[in-house]
């Protein structure tokens, strides 16, 4: 008997790859089955960069976030701590964090409005 094998080859980027084609970022909804905090990891350079003019500037972010029952269901491989991992990685940018959206899933959600100064991630009750 014969068995055939296949392989599978998948490139991977970071969003900073595509910095000269998505810059300025107004709006990123990030929905990758837990790893949100890597996609925002590899958007530093794009959530980091000022832009042009200041009505350019305004970014607004919707990051997919469960919480540890939900990790714990989806088993290995996804972080136990998912939402504090995205708000660790937000907090090196200047973004705010405005209410959380629902819509069948929770989404965090963050703005940066008018160049704001680095670091000011406030958090608020979702």
């Amino acid at each position: 008997s014969s068995t055939s094998s296949h392989e599978h080859f998948l490139n991977i980027h970071q969003l900073d790859d595509f910095f000269d084609i998505i810059h300025p970022l107004g709006f990123l909804h990030i929905d990758v089955e837990g790893w949100e905090a890597k996609v925002l990891t590899g958007a530093s350079k794009l959530l980091t960069t000022p832009a042009d003019t200041i009505e350019s500037s305004q970014c607004y972010i919707l990051a997919e976030t469960f919480n540890q029952k939900e990790a714990q269901r989806r088993g290995a491989g996804f972080s136990q701590t998912h939402e504090e991992d995205i708000l660790k990685v937000m907090s090196s940018f200047s973004f705010i964090r405005g209410k959380d959206v629902v819509d069948g899933e929770r989404n965090m959600f963050f703005a940066r409005l008018n160049n704001q100064p680095p670091g000011l991630l406030v958090a608020t009750a979702s």
